[in-house]
């Protein structure tokens, strides 16, 4: 489909959703903490909580994609951006680690 985030809160407010899993980084415009602020409080206006998705985070998997790097440096402990729209940990398999 091609949406950015905006169209995807739109399209989920219209559901009546309260959240959403925005499972790749390239719906996000920008991931610098300015623009990711905006698509947070947009979220927050609607009452939808975002979560956000990487695709998989382990070099190891079939469907890793390496364009944005590992999970370190996507949203990882040291990115500004990180807690622009409310990441807090990575969901990971506790025996795999994906």
């Amino acid at each position: 489909m091609g949406w950015k985030a905006p169209a995807l809160l739109d399209y989920a407010a219209s559901l009546k959703l309260d959240s959403i899993l925005i499972s790749d980084l390239d719906a996000y415009e920008s991931l610098e903490p300015p623009y990711l602020k905006t698509i947070k409080t947009k979220a927050e206006d609607m009452g939808i909580q975002i979560h956000a998705g990487t695709w998989s985070i382990c070099p190891t998997s079939k469907f890793f994609k390496d364009k944005w790097g590992n999970r370190r440096r996507t949203f990882g402990p040291r990115h500004p951006g990180r807690h622009c729209v409310g990441i807090s940990r990575y969901p990971l398999h506790p025996r795999h680690g994906r």
